[in-house]
């Protein structure tokens, strides 16, 4: 707003400091000031809130896929499906890839403890991705995590079980990856838990 000089001057009072008039004008503009403070920190509360209903919903969503892949895979447990999917998985040579001890052990193994074998494996490496992802999203304590950990680290000393993700890792996410390539190792360094 602009002011004119006669406006200046016709509110120009003699007995008035200018020193009262710039302090009143210094307050105001320290009000305003905090006004806008004040406005900017809840813009970004209500941005944080939004951020953590949306890392919540996503998290929801993970672990709704994850029960529902694990109903599709609990589908196939049960007779004729287990045994067609143990058939299916030999005839198309799924274990010609892993290491010969490996598939030695399962030569004499009926085709639906094969299939449950490989349904087994698919349900647990579901849940604990599912869990892994509930941790890096901040949704699992850290002591609830290594709990979870160590009962994953187990399922890799199994040599069945180690093969299978060898076989398929290319399928996982890339931090859960990692996390698996290392229980792995850890597996191997510690050999039957």
């Amino acid at each position: 707003m602009l002011v004119s000089p006669l406006t200046v001057a016709a509110s120009f009072d003699p007995k008035r400091p200018a020193t009262i008039i710039m302090k009143n004008s210094n307050w105001k503009n320290i009000a305003e000031l905090i006004g806008i403070a004040a406005i900017v920190a809840s813009l970004l509360f209500v941005g944080l809130q939004m951020k953590q209903s949306q890392d919540i919903a996503i998290a929801a969503q993970y672990q709704e896929r994850a029960n529902t892949a694990i109903e599709y895979y609990s589908g196939f447990m049960s007779e004729p499906a287990i045994s067609d999917r143990g058939k299916s998985m030999i005839e198309n040579g799924f274990y010609d890839t892993f290491p010969t001890a490996v598939r030695e052990s399962i030569s004499s193994e009926t085709p639906v403890a094969i299939a449950l074998a490989y349904l087994r494996f698919r349900m647990a490496m579901t849940m604990q991705d599912n869990n892994y992802f509930q941790y890096e999203s901040g949704f699992m304590s850290e002591g609830a995590w290594q709990s979870q950990r160590n009962r994953f680290r187990k399922l890799f000393s199994n040599e069945l079980f180690a093969a299978t993700y060898l076989n398929e890792q290319s399928e996982y996410r890339p931090s859960f990856q990692q996390l698996c390539d290392q229980l792995l190792a850890e597996a191997a360094e510690v050999p039957n838990w």
